[in-house]
C-alpha cells in the first residue's frame, strides 16, 4: 500500500511539475513574442528614419512634379498629334482647291485664246442670257465674259471682254474713202479703233466672187497713196450677189476680223466677216 501511494503522489507531483513547466513555456513564449514584436517595430522605424532620410520633402515633390510632368508631356503628345493631324488634313485640302484652280485658270486661258484667235468657242464659259434678237448669248467666265452675236441680218461675230462688257450692236458707219485716210495717216490707231468692231462701209464695188461667197470694195486715188481694199466675205446666199454690178456703190455691213499691210505690190486690204450688202 505503502508503494501505491508512493506512487501516486509521484503522479501527482509530475502533474504539478507539468503545470509548472507548461506556465513556464507559456510565459516564455509571450517574452519571446513580445520582443520580436519590439524588435520588428525598431526595424519598422529604423526603415523610416533611412526613408526619410532618403527622401525628402522637396524630393516628394520632384517625384509629384514629374508625374504631373509626364501626364502633362503626354496631353502635349496627344495635343500635337492632333495639331499633325488638322495640319495634314488642312494641306491636303488646300492642295486639292490648288489644283481645281489650276485646272480652272487653265481652262480659262485656252477659251480666251480660242476666242480672240481663233474666233472659236466658247468652251468652258457658262451661258448666262441669250438675247431676243437672232439668237444672240452672253457667256460668263472665270474673269472674262463672251458676247456670242447672232442677229438676223446684222452682227454676228464674238466680242471678248471683261464681265463689265456691253452688249453692242450699233455699227459705225463710215466712207471707204474716210477709212482709207485714216489708215494711211495712223495705221495703228486706225486697227485699234475698228479691229473687232461692226462696221457699214460705203464704196464702189471691185469685184464679185461668187464661189467663195464673197465681195471686194475698193477706193484706189491716182498717186496710190490713199488706195484701200475691203474685202467682204458674205452671209448671205451665192444666188443673192449675182443680182450686184461692178462698178456701182454698195453699202456692206460686217465685222472688221483682219488687216493686211501694204507692200510693194499690193496695197492695205481690211477684211470684214458675216457680211451682208445691198447695191
Amino acid at each position: 500500500m505503502k508503494n501505491h501511494r508512493d506512487f501516486d503522489s509521484y503522479e501527482e507531483v509530475s502533474e504539478q511539475e507539468q503545470e509548472q513547466i507548461d506556465s513556464y513555456m507559456d510565459e516564455e513564449i509571450k517574452n519571446h513574442m513580445k520582443e520580436k514584436e519590439k524588435e520588428e517595430k525598431k526595424i519598422q522605424k529604423a526603415n523610416e528614419k533611412i526613408l526619410e532620410e532618403e527622401y525628402s520633402d522637396d524630393d516628394l515633390e520632384e517625384y509629384e512634379i514629374e508625374d504631373d510632368f509626364k501626364e502633362e508631356k503626354e496631353d502635349n503628345h496627344y495635343e500635337e498629334y492632333l495639331e499633325k493631324k488638322n495640319q495634314t488634313l488642312f494641306s491636303k485640302i488646300m492642295n486639292i482647291l490648288f489644283i481645281v484652280i489650276f485646272v480652272i485658270i487653265i481652262l480659262a486661258i485656252i477659251d480666251v485664246v480660242c476666242v480672240a484667235k481663233f474666233n472659236k468657242g466658247p468652251f468652258f464659259a457658262i451661258p448666262i442670257y441669250t438675247h431676243d434678237d437672232g439668237g444672240t448669248k452672253e457667256y460668263y467666265g472665270l474673269g472674262y465674259k463672251v458676247i456670242k452675236y447672232n442677229q438676223v441680218q446684222g452682227r454676228r461675230d464674238m466680242e471678248l471682254g471683261t464681265w463689265s462688257l456691253k452688249y453692242n450692236v450699233d455699227p459705225i458707219y463710215i466712207e471707204m474713202l474716210d477709212l482709207a485716210i485714216e489708215f494711211n495717216d495712223n495705221e495703228k490707231e486706225a486697227l485699234e479703233k475698228y479691229n473687232r468692231q461692226l462696221l457699214v462701209v460705203s464704196g464702189t464695188l471691185k469685184t464679185i466672187d461668187s464661189e467663195n461667197n464673197q465681195i471686194t470694195m475698193e477706193y484706189a486715188d491716182e498717186g496710190g497713196k490713199y488706195s484701200l481694199n475691203l474685202v467682204c466675205k458674205m452671209e448671205t446666199e451665192k444666188e443673192k450677189l449675182e443680182m450686184m454690178e461692178p462698178g456701182y456703190e454698195v453699202s456692206a455691213m460686217g465685222t472688221m476680223m483682219s488687216y493686211s499691210y501694204k507692200t510693194e505690190n499690193t496695197i492695205p486690204t481690211i477684211y470684214l466677216e458675216n457680211c451682208f450688202a445691198e447695191q
